[in-house]
């Protein structure tokens, strides 16, 4: 049982990276007013505050309603309502990874398996890429 559980943290861990990477490297990386339109400045300066103190350890789900809240908040302020829909999207996710019990492999299977983390996968990479290509600069 060891194993699977391990298996199915390493898979967690490698989607739940896609967005903790975007919200947390990625934004520090931001310089002010970087030609962008007001929409979009206020967007990448929202990415950056406040995604301020969250934790780097996407198998620690203590801060998961923390996370699901910062996507909430950036989907308020999203440019785009692709970007605003995947956002939510997003949120949605942090909220069911808030209730399991990571250290449960049926847990983890359940939520891995279930249709909310295939959203959840497609929505942090259109959101990731958005943020990279919107406010880093030459990327």
């Amino acid at each position: 049982m060891g194993a699977i559980n391990d298996a199915m943290r390493t898979r967690l861990v490698t989607f739940a990276m896609l967005v903790l990477v975007s919200a947390g490297v990625i934004a520090t990386a931001i310089p002010a007013g970087a030609g962008l339109s007001d929409a979009e400045d206020r967007f990448c300066t929202a990415v950056y505050k406040a995604g301020q103190g969250i934790s780097e350890d996407p198998t620690d789900n203590s801060q998961a309603e923390q996370v699901a809240d910062y996507y909430r908040d950036l989907a308020k302020v999203a440019p785009k309502k692709s970007i605003k829909k995947a956002l939510k999207t997003v949120a949605r996710y942090y909220d069911e990874f808030a209730d399991i019990d990571v250290e449960n492999a049926g847990d983890v299977r359940d939520l891995l398996g279930s249709g909310t983390y295939l959203r959840y996968a497609r929505a942090s990479s259109k959101v990731s890429l958005y943020i990279v290509k919107t406010c880093i600069p030459g990327a």
